[in-house]
């Protein structure tokens, strides 16, 4: 099973890419102005992250992805006032530094599993 772990962490590495594209897509559409539906899927897309990050031991880009999340939605709450992308820029930003040296070793659960040999 501790193997099953570490394959686990090490395959979220990969997707997390693949998941951030959805972010990169959504914040580009705010970005050109394409408002309607661009904040909610990047709220999704954040929550994702957030969500499957921290299950697996990714502490940092867990809080990065809430921070962020919690930005849009107090941008969703206000969202009859338009929402400038510039706002989110440095969220944005920092998460995408993230995950982009997203590494297994930065995950708890690989530390713990690796530690304890392969079962």
């Amino acid at each position: 099973m501790n193997r099953q772990i570490i394959e686990l962490v090490e395959r979220h590495c990969d997707t997390l890419r693949v998941e951030f594209a959805a972010v990169e897509d959504a914040f580009a559409e705010l970005g050109r102005g394409a408002e309607t539906g661009a904040l909610d899927r990047l709220v999704a897309a954040t929550h994702k992250i957030k969500g499957s990050s921290g299950t697996l031991g990714f502490a940092e880009i867990s809080a990065r992805a809430a921070r962020y999340e919690h930005a849009l939605r107090d941008a969703v709450a206000a969202a009859p006032f338009g929402s400038d992308p510039h706002a989110f820029r440095a969220l944005h930003d920092g998460l995408a530094r993230a995950v982009a040296e997203i590494h297994p070793a930065q995950s708890t659960l690989h530390a713990r599993f690796s530690q304890t040999g392969t079962g």
